[in-house]
């Protein structure tokens, strides 16, 4: 356990300009680096789809394998060049499947893990166009396992308590959240936060696409609900400390995580 600094990069996502979009997350890294003086224990967050947006087309056309794909391999050299962690979702190729998938990078720009959005989300055309994922996503980090996740996934706690299993210190949820249910979004990390005594990292994009103004309000909130990090509904990045000395702290009180993994699944119900 220790301290990790996380980086929220609430950015607008250009509806399906790659390069551009591309262009404005290097923009974030640059930012950091420069500030942090790369110390290789920054972990930098951005949104869901954050290479496209919701543009079907483009997310066909330029749908990358990872590893190997185009896209992908840009977004790992700017990883390894700026020396920093990172995590976010793109649109994924595997055979004829797409996937949306939040990929999680070292500060060399190595895949740690990947994560394919298991919960796709109806009223957007999600699943006219993704494949939906079949396997959570508990990866290491320098302070810590993360559990992954992405948007609509963050609606059903049960994924998150099967990842309490793998004893993670947090969530990290990459997200393009609309502004008209942004205090179901703000809700809902908090209490995932609370309910599973770990830190929760949430990125939400800001701005307007072809019919969705999205709300931004990302955030980190720690093992008791408390806020590091709070934004509002303007572009913006900020940075944020965890230190994983909370949790224990926490624990110390009354263990949640502990009653939830040897209890709930000794329980039955009466027929």
């Amino acid at each position: 356990m220790g301290e990790m600094e996380i980086v929220i990069g609430q950015i607008n996502v250009k509806l399906g300009l790659v390069n551009k979009n591309l262009e404005t997350a290097k923009e974030v890294f640059e930012m950091v680096y420069t500030l942090e003086n790369n110390t290789n224990h920054s972990l930098v967050v951005l949104p869901e789809l954050f290479t496209t947006g919701y543009e079907f087309n483009v997310i066909k056309e330029t749908a990358s394998e990872i590893p190997g794909g185009k896209v992908y391999e840009q977004i790992s050299k700017m990883v390894q060049e700026y020396g920093l962690w990172f995590y976010g979702s793109i649109p994924e190729k595997d055979g004829k499947k797409l996937y949306n998938t939040g990929i999680l990078l070292n500060s060399k720009g190595e895949l740690v893990a990947k994560y394919r959005k298991i919960h796709l989300f109806g009223p957007l055309g999600e699943k006219n166009v993704f494949d939906h994922g079949t396997t959570l996503s508990v990866a290491e980090t320098p302070v810590g396992k993360m559990g992954l996740a992405i948007c609509f996934d963050l609606r059903f706690p049960e994924q998150f308590g099967q990842m309490l299993k793998e004893d993670p210190v947090g969530f990290i949820i990459s997200a393009e959240w609309p502004l008209s249910r942004i205090d179901h979004w703000k809700t809902l990390l908090r209490a995932r936060a609370i309910e599973n005594q770990v830190f929760v990292i949430g990125v939400n994009r800001v701005g307007t696409d072809i019919s969705t103004e999205y709300g931004g309000n990302s955030a980190v909130y720690g093992p008791t609900g408390e806020t590091i990090v709070q934004l509002g509904q303007d572009v913006n990045i900020i940075r944020g400390k965890i230190n994983t000395k909370k949790i224990k702290e926490t624990k110390m009180l009354f263990d949640i995580r502990k009653e939830k993994i040897n209890f709930y699944d000794t329980i039955k119900f009466e027929r």
